[in-house]
């Protein structure tokens, strides 16, 4: 097995070492700026007011991605997408302030396909595999609410380049987002532990996604 894991290293490295002295690969990285619209169904049910609050329908992120072109116009990539949407306050409750935490996150690895257009424009599908997580924490309460899952989910779009020299450009990007979680597990107040959710609950997230960055090619 360690023989295998081995070959598979070297022809991967060679690979890379290969694609690098002919100029094909390219790094990208930037931050983000996402609109989430959230559903769920329940039981059946369709619920359009997961969010709560307005302010986690729309978080910062960021993404990075390594791109190679085997010819001119088609190019192949793999990155990681990341966004969190928080809310806090703190109100005046009965003899003491209370605090009120809320979080989103969403983050995952992705493969990726891009056409480019023309020197400066590209388009881009990707298939990414999201890990969720929903944590709330509010003081008057002695548990907390937390609630994970995974599933899958496309980013499609279009990115320019702009020009800084040969290697160097500046990115800007937008991105449709859609993904369907399943939400696998929640907090239990009883054991004090994440435990497998046997509602079936899916959770629907979707919005766009506008980034800036930098490329570097080698």
């Amino acid at each position: 097995m360690k023989n295998y894991v081995v070959l598979i290293f070297i022809i991967v490295f060679s690979f890379n070492l290969t694609a690098l002295a002919q100029s094909n690969i390219v790094f990208v990285g930037g931050l983000t700026y996402n609109n989430l619209l959230y559903s769920t169904i329940k039981q059946g049910q369709i619920d359009n007011n997961f969010a709560l609050r307005e302010s986690l329908n729309e978080g910062l992120g960021y993404y990075g991605e390594a791109i190679y072109w085997p010819v001119k116009r088609f190019g192949v990539g793999i990155g990681v997408d990341q966004v969190t949407a928080k809310w806090e306050d703190t109100i005046q409750g009965i003899g003491r302030l209370i605090e009120r935490r809320y979080t989103r996150q969403l983050v995952g690895p992705y493969t990726k396909v891009i056409y480019k257009l023309n020197r400066s424009t590209e388009l881009g599908l990707s298939c990414v595999y999201y890990y969720y997580s929903d944590y709330r924490y509010e003081t008057k309460y002695i548990d907390n609410y937390y609630k994970t899952g995974r599933g899958l989910g496309f980013l499609l779009g279009t990115k320019n380049n702009h020009s800084i020299t040969d290697n160097l450009s500046i990115v800007t990007s937008l991105n449709y987002r859609v993904a369907r979680i399943d939400l696998r597990k929640e907090y239990n107040s009883y054991t004090k532990e994440l435990v497998a959710n046997r509602k079936d609950d899916l959770l629907y997230i979707q919005g766009l996604r506008a980034s800036m960055g930098i490329t570097y090619k080698f």
